[in-house]
């Protein structure tokens, strides 16, 4: 799967793309999924960003539940040079057709200063 976006600003003097490239690979007990993107502002006058994202998950079904783990890494290319790190697991459980219960855990790391989600 590939994307575009641009969309400019108000007045004209910039605008944000984001490029995004992704894919998935069914290995039978486990799939692989992968993507990258490209963020790019440039407005005059706003912060701007440009960075670029790499994500590697795999989804793991267990009887009628699924294991997700993640790992995402953020390049911020900008002065501020904002690297992000994150990893995740969790777990879904399908309860019926329309009911899931499911909890996740992730950690991460912006320059060093380390933040967690559960």
């Amino acid at each position: 799967m590939a994307s575009y976006n641009e969309m400019n600003n108000a007045t004209g003097t910039g605008a944000a793309k984001l490029y995004f490239g992704g894919a998935r690979y069914d290995f039978g007990p486990f799939k692989l999924h992968i993507g990258l993107d490209r963020q790019k502002t440039d407005n005059a006058g706003v912060l701007t960003t440009d960075a670029n994202d790499t994500i590697v998950a795999l989804t793991i079904p267990v009887g009628r539940g699924t294991i997700l783990a993640s790992y995402n890494y953020l390049n911020d290319r900008s002065p501020a040079n904002a690297d992000m790190k994150q990893a995740a697991i969790g777990y879904k459980y399908e309860m019926s057709k329309r009911t899931t219960l499911y909890t996740s855990y992730g950690h991460i790391n912006v320059n060093d200063a380390n933040r967690v989600m559960v």
